[in-house]
Order: C-alpha cells, then structure tokens, then sequence
C-alpha cells in the first residue's frame, strides 16, 4: 500500500513549502495625516516662513470647511507643518478639489519654516509638465488619488497652491496620505514549521521505498 506522501510529486510539495511560507496575510496601508480643514490651518505654514495666502472659507457646494487662497503664489503656498516619511519613498495621495489653479505636490526642507530643498507636483493644471494628475476644470468637486515616489531621501511635507489668476480660484479639501509598509520576510509559526517538516519526511520516505 502506497504511503500518502507517496502520492506527493516533488512539484506538489515544493508547491506546499511555497504556501505554508507566504502564509503571512497583506500589510494594509497606513496613514501617515488625513485634513479636512474643519479645525483650521493650524497644521499649515506659509512658505519659507512666510505667511501664506491659504484661507478657511465655507464651500458654496458642499457646505464644509474647505480650503482655498487669497493670493496667487508659485513654488508652494501651503505647507504641512508635520513631514513624513515611507521607507521606500512610496506614497498614495487622495484628495477632493474643484477649481482652476490649484496645484499639490510633495517638498523637502530642513525645517517647516525653510524654502523647500527639493520638491514635486502630483495634480494641477492640465497641461504642466510632469503632473500625474490634470484637474478638470469643470467648476465640480472631483476626488483624485495616485502614488507617487518622492525622490529624495528624507521626509517631505505636502504643499498647496493657487497658480493661476484670478486668485480664490482653487479650492481644497479632504487630504489624505498614506503608504504601503514594506512587507517583512514571513516568519513561520511552530504550527506551520510542524507541517513543513512531516511533508518534507515524507517526501523523504517516498524517495527511500
């Protein structure tokens, strides 16, 4: 009479090892800030240290607090004040906006109160080079989200901008950004260790009869 593990290809129990070890569930991404402007700008400076064109207004549509500006600025208006900062440099954006000159992207400074290092543009005005994202200027709120790579070591804060005249033009709302932990190499539980090596005996008892 043929023993069970007998039946077991070498394929099938190289098959079995791969699942017992991948046995670890997905990490789920983790937020690093979420703002919905509800408690004001407190979480926001103006850029290099100055003071920014950002203002808490009332939505004509919506009817939540939102943001938007009362002046036009390039290079970053609105920056967190909190930076942050993924191991892979990966991260995931969602927002909801309407208008027609807002922009988002990402900076990097020494100091909230510092002119950026480096920085990048995720979503803005169609047409400008290098946008993952093109706002529709439909004069809607539209929800948007993408990953992008900040490619510079170190942590960045986010940035907000009104680009385009007339100024009061962009509006913003509902921030959030997140990441994707880098996934461990899955450690095997005694259980699974267990089951590993009676399959692994098995397929050397097979070989032996």
């Amino acid at each position: 009479m043929r023993s069970p593990f007998q039946c077991l290809s070498h394929h099938s129990v190289i098959a079995l090892v791969s699942v017992l070890c991948l046995a670890a569930g997905p990490i789920s991404a983790s937020t690093l800030n979420t703002e919905d402007f509800e408690s004001g700008l407190s979480g926001w400076t103006g850029q290099g240290g100055l003071a920014g064109y950002g203002a808490i207004v009332t939505d004509s549509m919506s009817g939540s607090a939102v943001l938007t500006f009362t002046a036009r600025r390039s290079g970053g208006d609105m920056f967190t004040l909190d930076t942050f900062e993924a191991m892979d440099r990966t991260y995931t954006i969602t927002y909801d906006y309407r208008g027609s000159g807002g922009f988002v992207g990402w900076a990097s400074s020494v100091s909230p109160a510092a002119q950026w290092v480096d920085h990048g543009w995720i979503g803005g005005v169609p047409g400008y080079t290098g946008l993952t994202i093109q706002h529709v200027q439909d004069g809607q709120w539209h929800t948007y989200s993408t990953t992008f790579v900040a490619n510079v070591a170190g942590p960045i804060h986010l940035m907000l901008e009104d680009w385009q005249d007339p100024a009061g033009n962009a509006w913003f709302d509902n921030i959030s950004l997140s990441y994707e932990p880098v996934s461990p190499v899955p450690v095997p539980e005694p259980t699974t260790l267990g089951l590993l090596g009676i399959g692994l005996a098995g397929l050397a008892f097979a070989r032996r009869r």
